[in-house]
């Protein structure tokens, strides 16, 4: 594809945010170059159905995670010539070292309304709090954990009689559009990075907005 936009998706699991990353690329200008994974992930079979280079990176067999294993990721990464890393569900914490060799480059989707509930079991941790909205977050990774400028946000409403599985399910759909909305974005140019920061033509956002009332950039 002339001057298409590569990209590198991690995944640890069956890889729903990657299938839909997958298919997003195929409608607009971008390759994806390689779905690597840390352990043997069922979407890594799917991706290889899909024809895409897979590459699966066990800590175990790098002398351990740091820096063996991600000294090896990063070197696929590096040989796949992505321009940027999106991770899908990659439940590796990322180390300051990896972060700062792809700085800017490396983008996260996180089932939660950043910043609040960081780390694992969002939904119940919403719930718990009794929440009115949850969501999910797309954003620039740094070396703090889930943590980074917002790309796009996606609001999800707590019903009353919401568990964590059907929250899970409702927040997973809204990850299913902005995770590919973000890409389409930064294809397009319509969203760049620049020195760490966001920037969106406010055109195009607000046309995604008016789309999607329950998305936002997090302000």
């Amino acid at each position: 594809m002339h001057n298409a936009l590569k990209i590198a998706i991690l995944i640890s699991g069956r890889g729903s945010n990657m299938q839909k990353l997958v298919e997003a690329a195929a409608t607009n200008n971008v390759e994806v170059v390689l779905v690597a994974a840390d352990k043997d992930a069922e979407g890594i079979k799917w991706a290889g159905k899909y024809g895409l280079t897979t590459s699966i990176f066990k800590a175990a067999e790098f002398g351990g995670r740091h820096p063996g294993q991600e000294t090896a990721l990063a070197n696929a990464i590096i040989a796949s010539d992505a321009d940027f890393i999106f991770l899908a569900g990659y439940m590796a914490i990322l180390s300051e070292d990896f972060v700062q060799k792809f700085s800017n480059k490396i983008i996260n989707i996180h089932p939660s309304l950043l910043p609040k509930y960081k780390g694992l079991n969002t939904h119940r941790r919403a719930l718990e709090n009794a929440d009115t909205m949850h969501g999910a977050t797309v954003h620039v990774v740094t070396a703090a954990l889930d943590d980074g400028p917002i790309l796009l946000q996606g609001v999800v409403p707590i019903k009353k009689d919401d568990n964590e599985d059907s929250l899970a399910k409702r927040t997973l759909t809204v990850e299913h559009i902005i995770y590919p909305e973000v890409l389409s974005a930064l294809s397009t140019k319509v969203l760049e990075i620049r020195d760490g920061l966001p920037k969106w033509d406010k055109s195009a956002l607000s046309r995604l907005l008016d789309q999607y009332p329950n998305l936002s950039i997090g302000n």
